[in-house]
Formats: structure tokens, C-alpha cells, sequence
């Protein structure tokens, strides 16, 4: 079995940082309860871009409110299985600390080298795909947070220059 362990710092309180999950979880888990989601599953084609397509089926498997979210997914064959646990810490009112926790395992012959090939070969890969995750986060905690101040994005980093124009009423109706 592979493992991989990122973490990052970021400057939003626990509970808006584990509230996108929850938005996420609810959105791809029909049925999705908060008060008992462990268990939840959902079945998903992958491979769209691939030659090779396949089934996916996802569950989570431990979610604690603003603490722990995990999800497992397995192939229909049962002999690949990923699990992605994400642990929240915070660290004062407006810092949580997010680790993503990734292991895979697979069954047979193959499991000794596909853990040799992830752990050295597809290092990079899986930090470029960490930071994507994580920018993607920070763009969707943002936009919480721009909503919940009532502001966007576009009319708070946008200047108008107004130029004021006064019209004398007796140059308008000479002409």
C-alpha cells in the first residue's frame, strides 16, 4: 500500500473550511445525511478520457463535523482501493490546518510495483495535484466569503473613473 501525507495552512476558520466539504459531500452523495453520513455511497464512471473506462464506487467511511472527512473508493473488481482522509486542526479562530492523508493499495502481483511507481515516479504529480486542490479550495472559500460579505469578486477589485459632466441648458437648446 502507497501513502501520501500533504498539509497546508490556511487562513480561514475550521468550520468554513470544513463546510466546503460538507456543500461537496451533499452535492455528490444522494441521500446524504449530516447527522449520519458514514456509509454513504455513490457509484461513478471514471476513465472518460482514457481508453480504458471503469466503475468506481465511494463511500465515506469516517466523517466527524469539522474533525475528520473520509472517503474510500473502490473499482468494481475490488482490487484497487484509494482512501482520502482529510483531518482539520484549528489553530486559532481564522487558521485551520488541512491534511490529506492518500493510500492506495491494490491486490496481486502488481501491488509491489504500482506502490514502488507512486511512490517515486508520480511524486511530482501528486503535489501538483495537491496545490490544484488547494487553489481550487481557496477560490471556493473566497467566494463564501465575498457572499457572506456581500461583495463579489469583480465590483471589489474593480475602479470606475467617473468624470462629472455639467451641461448648460442654454448651449443644448441653441443647437
Amino acid at each position: 500500500m502507497s501513502l501520501h501525507e500533504s498539509e497546508v495552512i490556511l487562513d480561514y476558520s475550521v468550520k468554513d473550511v470544513f463546510s466546503i466539504f460538507a456543500k461537496t459531500a451533499k452535492r455528490d452523495f444522494p441521500g446524504f445525511n449530516e447527522k449520519d453520513p458514514i456509509g454513504a455511497t455513490v457509484t461513478k464512471q471514471v476513465g472518460a478520457y482514457s481508453s480504458k473506462t471503469g466503475t468506481m464506487t465511494v463511500e465515506i467511511t469516517d466523517y466527524i463535523k469539522n474533525e475528520v472527512y473520509e472517503i474510500r473508493s473502490n473499482n468494481s473488481s475490488g482490487s484497487l482501493v484509494y482512501i482520502s482522509r482529510y483531518e482539520f486542526t484549528a489553530l486559532d479562530e481564522n487558521k485551520t490546518k488541512l491534511v490529506l492523508i492518500e493510500s492506495e493499495g491494490a491486490n496481486g502481483i502488481f501491488s509491489t510495483v504500482n506502490v514502488f511507481m507512486t511512490k517515486y515516479l508520480f511524486k511530482k504529480r501528486i503535489k501538483r495535484r495537491f496545490d490544484y486542490f488547494v487553489k481550487s479550495l481557496e477560490n471556493e472559500l473566497q467566494a463564501l466569503m465575498d457572499r457572506r460579505n456581500g461583495t463579489n469578486r469583480k465590483s471589489a477589485n474593480t475602479e470606475v473613473d467617473t468624470e462629472e459632466v455639467v451641461v448648460d441648458k442654454e448651449e443644448m437648446t441653441e443647437e
